[in-house]
């Protein structure tokens, strides 16, 4: 039940939250003086949100979900209002409020009385008054851009505007009489001293200094760390600090000002460009905050708002910053604005400055982000793949249900290198099932492995214990003939049976090999005797070691009958050791001269 304070008979009504807020009018209506006033929320009145005597809270947090009048209000309920954003318990029961009260003074009959409207040409910008230059700067600093803005305050609050001194407000309430009379209008300050609107400086607040080492502390992991999870959030941080800054009634709360400011370029802007960039807008939203943090008082933390907001006020900066994080050139927007590139790039140095990174440099924090966001999607959707199957998914796999289709239709198009770059991309184990899948394509469907494969001598090694277990001897090393032609031939890439045999620790089944590494049929005598039947064959000196590329061109050529059924590299595998030797050992092993 929503609980309704009524003016007239104080005392408290019981409402439903789903009531709306004409049935809640109705309700709180006095019948003997107060009649329902339907015209309150006609559409074709349009009555701003602008008239009630709301807080600034609660005024932007109804601007920010598009609500401007009335009659946008009237058929929403308690609980539809807790639903928009940033629209909490407390603005809620306000806004509430402020319409029944509103309601209870409104004149129908005249649509609206002349308390509540104020017949102020429409739009008329503040310029119009005519007041010199340093009272025009400070008000516009301040949020007053149209002549219309100065009846949402008291006079108290604009007389204490931070640099508004007697002489100033002497000034602003000559030209307003000179306006009233030209235009025959009146313009009505609020009454009052209000705690609300533009805020006074920090001399009128003595709770400045508490409330900025409050909020130091609360805020200090975002301050002192950059956190992706706390950009994601920011939203949730602000609303956070506002809500603390105006129970407390602490003029930091300006700061909101800057956001306002910012929001409305970045709703208006046309550029479908710079809708999809929310993430950018985030990370512009975060560094704002921490920026502000990060001054040293609560002083020169007012000082930079100030200053800051001036800034995106002018040369429409903040829309320029804007299109560049969203991936516009200099030359691009100058163009636009018919002004030079370098005009565009010193009006974007300027807002840096105060934001502390550039446009750059915040696109390519945010390019990292991206991917850190990409990459936490992708290992969640991987996870939850693999405790499915086991492994990746292939495309003899039954899909059930529709949970990352997308991610298991890209998956089903890797080929064998890629599915083993996605478990190292995550750091993953690979899974026996895994290999035990390529076994199968590679063997039974002549499946292709990818490029770079086969380089890594671990996916050869599952591949032939595989190989191996199925022929029925799990020790021993396949034989070449038992082998796809593919894989015989990476085999010999890597240094042919004995060897990969020996690395990969199975039994090699050719001919054995001798505890010196030597083949049995090439001893050290037979080897000798190949020297010097090349070193023959060549016509040179019987004591100089051949070079390997002499001996490869003897076997190609000799008419040696004992030579004909021999492979060249088992001589080289036995010279070397299985590579253990160098060229010039097995010179001197032999006692032949080796030639540099």
């Amino acid at each position: 039940m929503n609980q309704i304070f009524d003016n007239n008979e104080n005392h408290i009504q019981d409402i439903d939250d789903n009531s709306s807020i004409i049935s809640i009018i109705l309700f709180n209506a006095n019948k003997d003086k107060d009649r329902f006033k339907p015209s309150l929320f006609n559409e074709k009145n349009n009555i701003k949100i602008d008239d009630l005597d709301l807080t600034i809270k609660t005024f932007n947090s109804l601007r920010r979900n598009d609500i401007r009048f009335l009659h946008q209000l009237s058929q929403l309920s308690k609980n539809d209002l807790l639903k928009l954003k940033n629209l909490g318990y407390r603005s809620c029961e306000e806004l509430i409020s402020a319409i029944i009260n509103f309601h209870q003074k409104f004149d129908d009959e005249n649509n609206i009385n002349d308390q509540f409207k104020i017949k102020i040409p429409k739009d008329n910008r503040i310029e119009k008054l005519n007041t010199n230059s340093n009272v025009l700067h400070i008000l516009k600093r301040n949020g007053i851009i149209n002549i219309s803005d100065l009846s949402r305050f008291s006079e108290f609050e604009i007389k204490n505007i931070d640099g508004f001194d007697p002489t100033c407000w002497a000034n602003l309430k000559q030209n307003l009489k000179i306006y009233e009379k030209n235009y025959s209008t009146k313009i009505n300050f609020k009454d009052g001293i209000s705690n609300y609107g533009i805020l006074c400086n920090a001399k009128d607040n003595d709770y400045s200094d508490e409330f900025w080492n409050f909020i130091q502390e609360k805020f200090k992991n975002i301050k002192t760390q950059t956190n992706d999870s706390d950009i994601e959030n920011i939203d949730n941080f602000l609303e956070l600090f506002f809500q603390e800054a105006y129970e407390k009634n602490n003029n930091l709360r300006t700061l909101e000002m800057i956001y306002l400011i910012s929001d409305e370029a970045y709703e208006k802007f046309n550029d479908s460009s710079i809708k999809k960039s929310n993430l950018e807008y985030s990370l512009y939203k975060y560094l704002i905050f921490k920026k502000f943090l990060n001054s040293n008082t609560s002083l020169n933390a007012l000082s930079w708002i100030r200053n800051f907001r001036n800034v995106i006020e002018q040369n429409n900066s903040i829309i320029i910053y804007l299109q560049r994080i969203s991936g516009k050139t200099l030359a691009e927007i100058g163009r636009e604005r018919n002004v030079s590139r370098e005009r565009i790039r010193q009006i974007e140095l300027k807002i840096s400055k105060y934001i502390g990174t550039s446009a750059s440099e915040l696109t390519n924090i945010c390019g990292n982000l991206k991917e850190k966001i990409i990459f936490k999607e992708e290992y969640s959707a991987f996870l939850e793949i693999i405790k499915k199957f086991g492994r990746i998914p292939h495309k003899l796999d039954k899909f059930s249900e529709k949970n990352n289709l997308d991610y298991i239709d890209n998956l089903l198009k890797l080929n064998l290198k890629e599915r083993i770059d996605i478990y190292e991309k995550f750091k993953f184990e690979i899974p026996a099932s895994e290999y035990d899948f390529h076994y199968e394509y590679i063997t039974y469907l002549n499946g292709m492995a990818g490029n770079g494969y086969w380089l890594k001598l671990q996916n050869l090694k599952e591949y032939l214990f595989r190989h191996a277990h199925k022929l029925g001897e799990p020790d021993l090393m396949p034989k070449q003939t038992s082998l796809p032609r593919a894989v015989g031939g990476v085999v010999t890439r890597h240094g042919g049976q004995s060897k990969v045999a020996s690395l990969i620790g199975l039994k090699y089944q050719g001919q054995l090999v001798n505890p010196d590494g030597g083949r049995v049929y090439w001893t050290d005598e037979r080897l000798e005797e190949l020297i010097d039947d090349v070193n023959k064959f060549l016509i040179q000196d019987l004591s100089i070691m051949p070079e390997k590329s002499e001996i490869i061109d003897f076997f190609k050529q000799t008419t040696i009958i004992k030579y004909h059924d021999k492979k060249v590299y088992s001589a080289f595998a036995a010279f070397t050791k299985q590579e253990v030797l160098s060229w010039e050992d097995v010179a001197k092993k032999f006692k032949k001269k080796f030639l540099y």
